[in-house]
């Protein structure tokens, strides 16, 4: 009887200490860092090389584990630095982590990485650390169950996990992309991702019913978010059925949907006027949803004015294009008057070289 008794209490112990892993997130049941959990903290980095610690809630946060022994992790450093400066002003972060260092002591793995990173000057210019007691290895590595450097997270302005994977991936960049205008949801955006494919290869077999019911079913579950794949129909329309009047009235059917969403009617107002692969250009479409967009911004009116700005330069009606572009430079934040006066000043180029032409009568 004592020894059932004593089975049973150590029974009840055992129960307990499983219970306790449970609620205490022991590591004997720790749940896997998978996108859309909260990304892990970054203040266990033993040694700041270049920069300092940054606020995993503000703006797009990039961390990327690598090492100055690995080939991939170096081939790489040229993209992720060419990111960092061009979508650097947008609010990107990208922050190169060595945690697998094999200098010996602390301070040989420090002065590894710090000679190599003056090495690279401007050629590496992003923030780097060295993990040298492991904590952020243990915390975004192996919680994710990632084995094999190069290897990047991708953190959104939520604080929150958005993607894992290599930064070699055709998927790394347009997640950033996304990620920055908000508009990449770890959830979702892979599942529309999936169903684009699927839509492809019906494409491919002619079958359009069957694509473009493939898109559709994404896009509908939430289209403001899916201004990029609400592109990809009309160009599926356009030039792979070759059905321009079915693309002009996919537009026409889908702007209610996202008629108060900047960032697609932006997307749709691009592609018509801008993509290279794109052969026919339906600018009255285009201007109705640049000029949607305007009231769209009203608060913030210098996108759509640049919008509208944009179709003319298309048409070439280059003294509208310059008009509406200044009025778009002039209500611009101080932060993005650059662009838009580089912009502007192409236009001018534009209107100068054709007034020449047209006076030497060519």
């Amino acid at each position: 009887m004592k020894t059932l008794v004593a089975r049973l209490s150590l029974a009840a112990v055992a129960s307990a200490l499983i219970l306790a892993g449970t609620v205490t997130g022991g590591p004997q049941l720790a749940k896997k860092l998978e996108p859309g959990d909260p990304a892990p903290a970054l203040d266990g980095v033993s040694n700041w090389v270049q920069g300092q610690l940054p606020d995993l809630t503000e703006g797009v946060v990039v961390v990327e584990f690598w090492a100055t022994w690995c080939g991939p992790c170096k081939r790489v450093i040229p993209h992720l630095n060419a990111m960092a400066k061009q979508y650097g002003p947008a609010g990107l972060k990208i922050v190169g982590v060595a945690a697998h260092e094999t200098g010996g002591s602390f301070e040989d793995n420090l002065d590894l990485v710090k000679k190599f990173v003056k090495s690279k000057g401007d050629g590496m210019s992003y923030l780097v650390a060295v993990d040298n007691v492991g904590e952020a290895r243990r915390r975004w590595m192996e919680a994710a169950g990632i084995e094999g450097i190069p290897a990047t997270f991708v953190v959104g302005r939520s604080g929150r996990v958005l993607w894992i994977g290599r930064p070699q991936s055709e998927k790394f960049e347009q997640v950033v992309k996304l990620a920055l205008k908000n508009k990449y949801d770890p959830i979702l955006t892979p599942k529309a991702w999936e169903r684009l494919e699927v839509g492809k290869r019906a494409a491919g077999l002619r079958n359009w019913r069957e694509a473009y019911q493939q898109i559709d079913e994404a896009v509908k579950v939430d289209p403001p978010l899916f201004g990029w794949l609400i592109v990809e129909r009309y160009k599926m329309t356009l030039e792979q059925e070759k059905n321009e009047e079915a693309a002009r009235q996919y537009l026409k059917a889908i702007l209610p949907a996202i008629a108060t969403d900047a960032y697609s009617l932006q997307a749709v107002v691009e592609a018509i006027c801008k993509d290279t692969h794109v052969s026919t250009r339906d600018l009255d479409t285009a201007m109705a949803f640049a000029e949607q967009m305007k009231r769209a911004t009203s608060s913030e009116p210098a996108p759509g004015i640049a919008a509208i700005a944009l179709v003319h330069a298309t048409k070439g009606e280059y003294d509208r294009a310059v008009e509406m572009q200044t009025n778009a430079w002039l209500a611009a934040a101080p932060s993005d008057k650059v662009e838009y006066k580089r912009v502007l000043d192409e236009y001018q180029n534009i209107k100068a070289r054709m007034a020449q032409k047209s006076a030497l009568g060519e």
